[in-house]
């Protein structure tokens, strides 16, 4: 597998709110967290979301261009172009079912274990979003941008680990600056624990 692969996937995606609460202390700031279901992502639910985008996109390719070579239609470039997507169809796809999502994380941690409300789907932004969680990463940046470039919110400060995950469950607080308008751009910068870098990126449909 290659040790990075960048996403440019826009995905649209609405916005919702909810009320429930979830809350633990973390060792090293002694802060108290509030989790709703409208105020945090899982990071592992986007990016698995996004690569699944991603290989729809790279089967619909390898289809086409498979049908031309066989169509006796084939050039030198397209042959090439049709082993080149194959191959990162193969990586996208071996990404993908390495990647932890929620439904995961009862299996991952035990039942005994922080794991608090449902973060909204995939394809739903929360409107008062102020942390993102991930599992298993060295490091998770987020920004986002509107249509124009102009910067609405980023993430903050360190990943600090949530108390009774195995120092496996990880958050970072996101700072919302200016509301989320229609065409904002979510980009998304991880790292993971074999220092394999990926990015992609998310537009918001408001």
């Amino acid at each position: 597998m290659k040790t990075k692969i960048t996403l440019l996937l826009i995905v649209t995606i609405a916005m919702t709110s909810c009320s429930k609460l979830w809350y633990w202390n973390n060792d090293n700031t002694v802060e108290e967290i509030e989790l709703t279901e409208s105020n945090y992502m899982f990071e592992g639910d986007l990016y698995k979301y996004a690569l699944e985008i991603r290989i729809d996109s790279l089967q619909n390719r390898v289809k086409y261009l498979k049908e031309i070579i066989g169509n006796n239609q084939g050039t030198p470039e397209i042959e090439k172009e049709f082993e080149e997507t194959v191959s990162s169809l193969e990586d996208a796809s071996e990404t993908a079912e390495g990647v932890v999502v929620f439904d995961d994380l009862t299996g991952k941690l035990g039942r005994r274990n922080p794991i608090g409300p449902r973060p909204p789907k995939p394809s739903v932004i929360p409107v008062g979003l102020e942390y993102i969680l991930s599992y298993n990463l060295n490091e998770v940046d987020l920004v986002i941008n509107d249509e124009n470039g102009a910067e609405l919110g980023k993430t903050e400060g360190n990943l600090y680990e949530i108390s009774g995950s195995k120092g496996m469950l990880m958050y970072k607080k996101v700072n919302i600056t200016n509301s989320i308008s229609d065409g904002a751009v979510i980009n998304i910068q991880r790292l993971n624990n074999l220092k394999q870098a990926d990015s992609y990126s998310i537009q918001v449909e408001k």
